[in-house]
């Protein structure tokens, strides 16, 4: 996803090179329509969608991970997840219904050097929650499939600061609501199968 967002980095070092004398606007609109050209909608939406799916994702734990990606500036992401889970055990079947809540909350950092001098610190927020119905089916003795049907409510939100003189005169006004500093708001809805194998192992314990 990243690759896709700072394109217009290398357009404003072409743009600077090549338009010498140009109007600050005309400077502005250039880079921000040679962005444009070089993204599609859904290439920056499907890189959104992945980054909010990662949050909302039960089988990713509260974690930082640290990402490496040329051109970027310490990239880091920070997960953190409240889950609420509860299982219903019927009387009368061997099924048993669930319910889960989870309370997300994702940050993702990261640098960019335009110039000596100029750069940009820019980060993404994605909090909400979502709401998982299943049942536990035992099939066998020590396996169960769960199927679960799941949605939730995201809010995604971009800032950045501008560090410089020319990246406040120039960069700022090109790419702001763009790449950065805007807000959206997000369904998340998704079905999956899980598996849940579990099996006792009896043993002895020698004592000496």
């Amino acid at each position: 996803m990243k690759r896709y967002l700072f394109y217009a980095i290398i357009c404003f070092h072409f743009l600077i090179a090549t338009i010498p004398g140009s109007a600050e606007q005309a400077v502005i609109d250039e880079i921000r329509e040679a962005a444009i050209q070089q993204l599609s909608s859904e290439n920056l939406g499907s890189g959104y969608g992945a980054l909010i799916n990662f949050s909302v994702n039960p089988d990713i734990s509260t974690a930082t991970y640290y990402v490496e990606t040329e051109g970027v500036n310490e990239p880091t992401i920070n997960v953190y997840r409240l889950p609420l889970r509860y299982v219903f055990e019927l009387d009368n079947s061997a099924w048993s219904p669930l319910v889960q809540a989870n309370f997300d909350y994702l940050i993702t950092t990261a640098g960019f050097d335009i110039t000596e001098g100029e750069s940009i610190d820019a980060e993404w927020r994605i909090f909400g929650g979502s709401i998982t119905f299943g049942v536990e089916i035992p099939v066998g003795k020590n396996l169960k499939v769960i199927p679960v049907i799941d949605a939730g409510l995201m809010r995604m939100e971009s800032r950045a600061d501008y560090n410089g003189t020319l990246s406040n005169l120039i960069v700022k006004p090109a790419l702001d609501g763009l790449f950065f500093n805007w807000d959206v708001d997000a369904w998340v809805i998704g079905a999956g199968l899980g598996v849940d194998y579990r099996r006792t192992f009896k043993g002895r314990i020698s004592k000496k």
